[in-house]
């Protein structure tokens, strides 16, 4: 049987975990699928554990310091690596599927990514993936134009050049939400052996009905 192991930082924190929980439950009763975050709804972690997850979240925002003029952007580095590397790697067979989704606040490192030994599913809830630290940018950043000895305090710069180094060979399909996203993803020149699908977020039929509206011909 298939088994598939999501990742996201949070299962109710913003759209893109509630987008990855739905995603969850619509293959409980198909695969073998399991939920790993950081900040769980239930609050079933230890003390300790939230604590290490709180203190991963400040030092992972600690570069932002270069950015003084921007701290209102939303930023991530992914530097610090996790001990959730050795849960997604145990039991690693073929037919494991290790599926991403919004990672960052340091679930995961970049460097962890590339250590995944299953296989890689990465959808896209923003920019992230194919942009350096930012998470949006309104305007396309050539990366590969910068030159690293004159912006080596260029953090931005600096994230995108190690996911360049750790994930350029790496085997990764990404789901985007919608065609933009995929067209995004296509002109990023981090992923070399990426494939990309357009598969939209499931929502729960349970809850949303469709209306069905009359419209009168005059």
């Amino acid at each position: 049987m298939i088994k598939i192991k999501h990742v996201s930082y949070s299962d109710f924190i913003g759209g893109a975990a509630i987008a990855s929980v739905n995603i969850h439950n619509s293959l409980q009763d198909k695969i073998s699928s399991k939920f790993y975050c950081n900040e769980p709804k239930s609050n079933n972690k230890s003390f300790y554990q939230k604590l290490i997850v709180k203190m991963r979240v400040f030092i992972g925002r600690t570069p932002k310091v270069f950015y003084l003029n921007n701290l209102k952007k939303a930023m991530s580095f992914a530097l610090l690596n996790s001990n959730l590397i050795k849960t997604l790697n145990n039991s690693h067979n073929n037919k494991q599927i290790v599926h991403l989704h919004w990672i960052n606040r340091e679930t995961l490192s970049i460097k962890d990514i590339s250590r995944i030994k299953s296989h890689l599913i990465w959808t896209c809830h923003d920019m992230w993936p194919v942009l350096g630290a930012h998470h949006l940018s309104h305007k396309n950043i050539e990366y590969s134009n910068f030159i690293f000895f004159k912006h080596f305090l260029n953090i931005d710069y600096w994230t995108w050049y190690r996911k360049k180094k750790y994930l350029k060979d790496k085997e990764i399909h990404f789901v985007a939400p919608s065609l933009w996203m995929k067209e995004k993803i296509k002109k990023c020149d981090i992923y070399n052996k990426a494939k990309v699908s357009i598969i939209g977020n499931p929502i729960d039929c349970n809850f949303w009905k469709k209306k069905h509206e009359t419209v009168s011909v005059p």
